[in-house]
């Protein structure tokens, strides 16, 4: 099974058993949790099972199309909270106008497709929208804010779910296609999967209570 293992599979590996961090985080501080946190942490508990079924079939060698279900509801909790954490009618209207066009998106191609198959505009305008209410929400948290804009969950999230989706972006649809079927193209990969990594690592720190 773990034969002619690549140092790319490796840190991919890592970095689904990453994905641990903010559910035991999350886990640890439940009943100091909002109703906001609670929904984010139910989200990363179907996320871990999602990554560590899709290392397991890594491992043998077989794709699996439990991705492409997880982010129907990844895309939807961030969209919700960001939009309600928002509080700006021009931000929730770009989320419901960015939520119809993906759902749209993923309706039309995997009613016809395999859900093993991958669809870059589905993830595209996941990662557009995110970005830009993400953006909001750290800008208009750190100007709002009286206390320290770092102790502030909210931030935390905002900043982390925008640097994800950057990365994404950055990764996926731009150096990809400039080092395509080059042997650096492995190197970005463990780029790639150590930025995940450290991604998990700061979503399991917003889920630390907020001092009083």
């Amino acid at each position: 099974m773990f034969d002619n293992l690549r140092p790319s599979d490796i840190w991919f590996l890592l970095a689904n058993v990453s994905s641990l961090a903010p559910v035991i985080t999350g886990l640890y501080f439940f009943k100091r949790l909002d109703r906001d946190r609670k929904l984010l942490l139910g989200l990363f508990m179907y996320c871990a099972i999602v990554e560590f079924t899709n290392a397991w079939m890594f491992l043998h060698r077989q794709r699996t199309w439990m991705y492409h279900v997880f982010i129907l509801f990844e895309f939807g909790v961030f969209t919700f909270v960001l939009a309600k954490w928002s509080q700006s009618k021009l931000m929730r209207g770009l989320a419901v106008a960015g939520a119809v066009l993906f759902y749209i998106l993923w309706c039309t191609f995997y009613f016809s497709h395999k859900l093993t198959e991958r669809y870059s505009p589905i993830e595209l305008v996941e990662s557009v929208v995110l970005l830009v209410l993400g953006l909001y929400v750290i800008t208009s948290a750190s100007i709002a804010s009286e206390k320290p804009v770092l102790k502030s969950y909210r931030f935390w999230f905002a900043a982390v779910i925008f640097l994800y989706f950057a990365s994404n972006l950055l990764f996926t649809y731009l150096l990809e296609k400039i080092f395509s079927g080059s042997g650096f193209s492995y190197g970005l990969w463990n780029i790639h999967s150590v930025v995940q990594i450290i991604v998990y690592l700061l979503f399991a720190c917003a889920f630390y209570p907020e001092e009083e």
